[in-house]
């Protein structure tokens, strides 16, 4: 990071975590006040508990259970990003990146796996961006593997749904399936961006 850790962390704090504590507070005292009035008993300290533990998983509302895994990700982007420029420690890079394959992301619940499965692209996304000239390049020249890649495996993922197949064990096949096609259709994005500009 060009700038101390401490601003690129404050700034992320304030621009991600403060709308989402201040909309996460707004959902749990709605709705809480909406059971409240129905029930017709209004408990102040089951407010607090509940607006706590929905800032802790995002659970206050559907869509939101995501912000506190990014803003995990931003508390150890420093570290993250320090492992992906040190050559000495390619083999950690590389485990992080392929992690997701075996770490399937539980639905929307926040659980280790969850943050794994998304720290993997997040690495993938500081190695692209490290070197982002010579990841540009990369891409544009391999779009057509890229392209293939991102096709066998919706190939993949149809035919895992079609025979309501998916779990191999505690990893979720169809999740290891997705991620290598996002990572290759985000790299193909950048590749069309890349010819594009």
């Amino acid at each position: 990071f060009t700038r101390p850790n401490g601003l690129f962390l404050k700034a992320r704090l304030l621009n991600v975590g403060t709308p989402y504590v201040v909309v996460s507070a707004a959902l749990t005292a709605f709705f809480w006040f909406l059971a409240s009035r129905s029930a017709g008993e209004w408990h102040v300290e089951k407010l607090v508990g509940q607006l706590g533990f929905n800032i802790v998983t995002g659970d206050a509302w559907n869509t939101l259970w995501y912000i506190p895994v990014i803003l995990g990700l931003y508390a150890i982007a420093p570290i993250l990003y320090r492992i992906v420029t040190n050559p000495r420690l390619l083999w950690v890079t590389l485990i992080l990146a392929f992690a997701p394959l075996v770490f399937s992301r539980a639905g929307t619940d926040i659980t280790p796996a969850t943050f794994i499965f998304f720290m993997g692209a997040f690495v993938v996304g500081l190695s692209i961006g490290r070197n982002l000239e010579r990841s540009l390049d990369w891409t544009l020249d391999h779009r057509m593997m890229l392209a293939l890649v991102a096709l066998a495996c919706s190939i993949a993922i149809a035919f895992l749904y079609v025979t309501e197949t998916d779990n191999l064990g505690p990893i979720s096949v169809v999740e290891s399936f997705f991620y290598v096609q996002r990572l290759s259709m985000g790299m193909l994005i950048l590749a069309f961006l890349r010819h594009w500009s």
